[in-house]
């Protein structure tokens, strides 16, 4: 990341080693599941999946001055991005996946590299060394991702259940009623609120998102 803009490199930093990743898919699919559309509310997820990112990373960015020294670039470079990143990155990747990517990773380094382009005298140009160390820390990245992805999939389809089961009576009883009139959806909507405002809903998720990382 040392060759980018230091807030480009802030901004790849915090949706590639954070919980952003995780928290904003989990809300969106419960934004779907809700049957909330239009874009005024899609900035509103990603604002809460970003404060909720910064509330998780408290710890990580302490050392870079928040997240405002993190885009501002002014601590080190990508080296210290790994040190400080990393053992979160280790605690919360699923053993299975990293063993994969690991696999995947070693398979790339041992497979043959191109021919050296030759030069207008004939000689062959320089081949660049391997860094494998930076190769690990991305075969490390793509695996959190990955399980973080996973697990946003999982909490999401507990999130949705409910608002599926509402979707099928509604739709069962309009149905049975005979009105056709009438969308299921503006139907639903008011009694997916009325359920997710009864169960205090936003607490409960922010709580389920962020606890995850508390243990």
């Amino acid at each position: 990341m040392d060759i980018l803009p230091a807030y480009l490199s802030g901004f790849l930093a915090v949706l590639l080693l954070t919980s952003f990743v995780k928290i904003f898919t989990s809300l969106h699919i419960l934004r779907a599941g809700i049957g909330i559309q239009g874009g005024a509310f899609g900035v509103v997820t990603v604002a809460l999946a970003f404060a909720l990112s910064l509330f998780v990373m408290g710890p990580q960015l302490k050392d870079f001055g928040g997240v405002e020294g993190l885009i501002s670039g002014s601590q080190k470079g990508t080296q210290h991005l790994e040190e400080r990143f990393r053992p979160f990155l280790e605690k919360h990747t699923r053993p299975d996946i990293r063993s994969r990517f690991a696999a995947l990773a070693t398979k790339l380094a041992a497979a043959p590299s191109p021919a050296p382009t030759l030069s207008k005298d004939g000689s062959a140009g320089p081949v660049a060394a391997p860094k494998t160390a930076e190769e690990s820390f991305a075969s490390l990245i793509s695996a959190f991702l990955v399980s973080q992805l996973q697990e946003a999939f999982q909490l999401g389809l507990i999130f949705l259940i409910p608002f599926v089961v509402i979707d099928l009576l509604v739709t069962n009883v309009l149905m049975a009623l005979g009105v056709v009139q009438i969308s299921a959806m503006s139907v639903a909507l008011p009694l997916k609120i009325l359920l997710f405002f009864a169960v205090d809903g936003w607490a409960l998720v922010a709580e389920k998102l962020v606890g995850g990382y508390a243990s």
